[in-house]
């Protein structure tokens, strides 16, 4: 993930390649002439401390006009007045957008890292998984080849949609990409048919709305677990994912 440097860093590099004009030694700057972006919500202060007041912010991509660099670590800024911006909220240049695929392969490196996290802390539960978007967002849920439970990404980790008592063997429906599930409890086949509920947790969770599943099993196919819970099958997860996503 492309993170801002940090301030002390940047003042480094600008003061190697830009050739300071002088010392204010009155101010403790050093005076420069140059041109910098903001970053979201950039704060800009009267003073070169962050414990005093903020004057007002910048937009993201303001271009800002810099007369010199702190010993604080501030950027002292023409705006209509001098006024100090803390060095992490200004970059020397603006990243072009990244580019659809670009955001792609961001969200599959993401998923992958908690996907592998999860399989890694949980390798004497799940043994095996299988990957499988239910929820129609584009994000692959993770499912335990034990039956028993349902993951998917949420906020840079892994969390449960689903946890069960009996070992289901799950099928996805064609009709509306519906989730079913069968499992046996004293000699007879109970289904069930899931719906995502967003009543409590802000990722949803798969709650039973009935177990007439005959309405949905024309066509339904059974989710697999064709992966194993290993270090090389959580090394690959990248792939497995692109591949599954058909990005290139």
């Amino acid at each position: 993930m492309k993170k801002i440097l940090s301030c002390m860093l940047i003042i480094w590099i600008l003061v190697g390649c830009v050739q300071p004009l002088e010392v204010n030694a009155a101010e403790n700057v050093i005076e420069v002439e140059m041109e910098m972006y903001s970053t979201s919500g950039t704060p800009v202060y009267s003073t070169d401390n962050v414990f005093t007041n903020v004057a007002f912010l910048l937009e993201r991509f303001t271009l800002v006009k810099v007369t010199g660099i702190t010993t604080t670590g501030f950027y002292r800024v023409d705006i209509g007045g001098t006024y100090y911006i803390p060095g992490a909220f200004l970059v020397a240049q603006v990243s072009a957008p990244l580019t659809e695929k670009e955001v792609m392969l961001e969200a599959v490196e993401d998923y992958a890292e908690a996907y592998a996290m999860l399989l890694e802390q949980s390798q004497q539960s799940i043994a095996n998984f299988g990957l499988k978007d239910m929820t129609g967002d584009g994000i692959p849920e993770l499912f335990s080849g034990n039956g028993k439970e349902i993951y998917t990404y949420y906020d840079g980790r892994a969390v449960m949609m689903y946890y069960g008592v009996y070992e289901d063997t799950f099928y996805q429906s064609p009709k509306d990409n519906a989730l079913l599930g069968k499992y046996t409890w004293n000699g007879q086949d109970v289904w069930e048919v899931f719906y995502v509920d967003k009543s409590l947790l802000p990722w949803g969770q798969f709650r039973c709305f009935s177990t007439l599943a005959a309405p949905y099993l024309d066509k339904a196919v059974q989710i697999s677990y064709p992966y194993v819970n290993d270090e090389a099958t959580r090394a690959g997860l990248k792939t497995i994912l692109k591949n599954m996503m058909g990005i290139k």
